[in-house]
């Protein structure tokens, strides 16, 4: 049966896309896209968890795009730090900003 199947889907993509289906993004660029949420049946918190699930973060502001896989899982994308307000990088643990660069030994 599983190779009568694979025939017909490498024969005919259309079928394979019935079967298998295909990725869906329900968040671009940030916003959340109604439309694709409910067809897939994903709501605001499945986005948000798998968000803190596969790369820790606490909100929605954070991703830039969440898309449905051909599994039913939930890939997110994350959101660029902003390039406002300088760099990055975190201040030393002691919170000093030290901008006299390195000490040389």
């Amino acid at each position: 049966m599983e190779v009568l199947l694979a025939f017909v889907k490498a024969r005919f993509p259309a079928v394979d896309r019935w079967v298998d289906g295909r990725p869906v993004v329900v968040m671009r660029d940030g916003q959340l896209l109604d439309g694709p949420m409910k067809a897939e049946c994903v709501d605001r918190e499945d986005i948000l968890s798998a968000a803190r699930h596969s790369h820790g973060l606490e909100d929605l502001t954070q991703v830039r795009h969440a898309v449905v896989e051909e599994s039913g899982g939930l890939s997110i994308v994350l959101a660029r730090p902003s390039s406002r307000g300088g760099s990055s990088d975190p201040l030393p643990a002691d919170g000093a900003n030290n901008q006299s660069g390195p000490k040389h030994l």
